[in-house]
């Protein structure tokens, strides 16, 4: 078969010859392998450098991203706390109902005991007033209200005490302050046109500003 393909299969100087080129061709394919794979070698190297790097660009494009994230998240909920702030501030004065029902425990231990709810006419101060008097009321208190015009111009929630004071007085006090009530306690020194004779007055005044 082989004679058939090759030339000169019979000679000897023509299958030397055919020999050494085969084998020249297999060293040159042998170069030429070994070549490809230092050329494969050197590309995977640089291949998983590639890689890493582009790993690492993700990761840090990730990492900054979740920075950006938590940098707005927290520019959020200070924004919101702010908001809310600003709503508290503005927000009319009330009483809870754990309030309510506080202040009546407290004071009802002293039923028909008097007391005088005074105000501005504004708005604002009239409604929480009403909330006092629905306080006292509840506990079987004698409540008495009026408006004044003209009245010292006062902030806060101020309890005036005739001295020198009872017992349904200081519980009153306590009761306020205790139910987280920020109350001012003084002797009778704001004027107030035709001030009624009562040991204790409660002047509903504007909202504090701060």
């Amino acid at each position: 078969m082989l004679e058939r393909l090759l030339p000169a299969w019979d000679s000897l100087q023509s299958v030397a010859a055919w020999q050494r080129g085969f084998q020249i061709i297999a060293l040159v394919a042998a170069l030429i392998a070994a070549a490809f794979q230092s050329t494969a070698w050197v590309f995977g190297g640089q291949r998983d450098r590639l890689a890493e790097a582009r790993d690492r660009e993700r990761s840090e494009q990730a990492a900054q991203k979740q920075a950006a994230n938590d940098s707005a998240l927290t520019q959020a909920r200070a924004h919101i706390v702010e908001l809310e702030e600003k709503v508290t501030k503005e927000a009319p004065r009330t009483i809870s109902t754990d309030q309510h029902a506080n202040l009546v425990h407290a004071l009802a231990p002293f039923p028909a005991h008097d007391v005088w709810i005074i105000t501005t006419p504004d708005r604002e101060p009239l409604a929480y007033a009403q909330k006092m008097i629905n306080v006292f009321r509840d506990a079987g208190w004698n409540v008495q209200s009026k408006r004044v015009s003209g009245a010292t111009p006062a902030y806060g929630l101020i309890c005036e005490i005739t001295p020198p004071g009872d017992a349904a007085a200081a519980t009153l006090v306590d009761a306020f302050r205790a139910a987280s009530i920020p109350l001012i306690v003084q002797a009778p020194t704001l004027h107030i046109p035709v001030r009624p004779n009562t040991p204790i007055l409660l002047f509903i005044g504007y909202k504090p500003i701060s």
